[in-house]
């Protein structure tokens, strides 16, 4: 007979644009200067309550995944990578400078998101990160029942452009410990979701050492709930699994491959 296995719901990725894309409007009329920043804070809460409200609408929890513009840009933000002539701004300026331009420097390059249609901007990190620190908007909600999410420090190192002689492995374990200082910092209640796109692509052995260095210290963090790490392209390598699985991360894996892992190292390591 076969075991059984408990399944809980937990939405990846539930569009955050809005059913009239209000978001992109909120935002339009921010840059324009058709709305002022104290209305355009509390346009863009209320529709951050109503994007959480939405999913748990759906299925009983939630993902706090509303990012104003790009993910990629506002996890380099919250880290501390902005450049020196954008330094000092209000968060939203300089999301604003490096996302769109200013009469005074160009914005940050922006590429294509994988193999989709979509695009991120690529942060430009001339120094590693030392500290983390939420966005205004990215400060995490008190409720039990909430994700929050975050661009992982891997897929931070290879989706960005590093300043000549800075050595990636050195700046993925500064962006983890970062991360992982201000994680210990939250409650045991927290949630977190780490996004790792990256984890879905070949890796070859610099990767693995990008990959070893970004997550050394994350073992032990002290949650209540197993943290999640997304996969959204590609699917994660048999070691990947295996390594994070054994510090207490769970991946995200294809509900057609679990078969072909069953009983395998990567899937033993799996904490759910």
């Amino acid at each position: 007979m076969r075991g059984t296995m408990d399944v809980t719901a937990h939405l990846i990725g539930y569009p955050r644009i809005g059913p009239n894309r209000e978001l992109k409007w909120a935002l339009e009329r921010a840059w324009s200067g058709r709305m002022e920043a104290d209305a355009f804070d509390a346009r863009i809460a209320e529709l951050r309550s109503a994007h959480i409200r939405e999913q748990r609408d759906a299925i009983g929890s939630a993902v706090d995944d509303f990012f104003l513009y790009d993910e990629v840009l506002e996890t380099a933000l919250m880290l501390g990578i902005v450049p020196r002539d954008v330094a000092g701004t209000d968060a939203f300026a300089t999301l604003t400078a490096l996302a769109r331009g200013t009469p005074e420097r160009e914005a940050w390059e922006m590429t294509k998101w994988f193999d989709t249609n979509y695009h991120y901007v690529v942060p430009e990190i001339t120094a590693a990160p030392s500290t983390l620190t939420p966005l205004p908007w990215r400060e995490p909600l008190a409720d039990a029942d909430v994700a929050w999410p975050i661009l992982g420090p891997f897929s931070l190192v290879k989706l960005s452009k590093l300043a000549d002689g800075l050595d990636p492995v050195e700046v993925a374990h500064a962006a983890g410990d970062a991360l992982w200082t201000w994680l210990r910092q939250q409650g045991a209640s927290f949630q977190l979701q780490l996004d790792e796109p990256s984890l879905g692509m070949e890796m070859d052995a610099t990767d693995r050492t990008i990959l070893d260095a970004a997550y050394e210290g994350a073992a032990d963090l002290g949650f209540e709930r197993t943290p999640i790490v997304t996969v959204q392209f590609g699917r994660a390598s048999a070691m990947a699994l295996e390594w994070l699985g054994r510090i207490g991360l769970a991946v995200q894996v294809p509900a057609d491959r679990v078969e072909e892992l069953r009983g395998t190292p990567g899937w033993e390591a799996q904490p759910e």
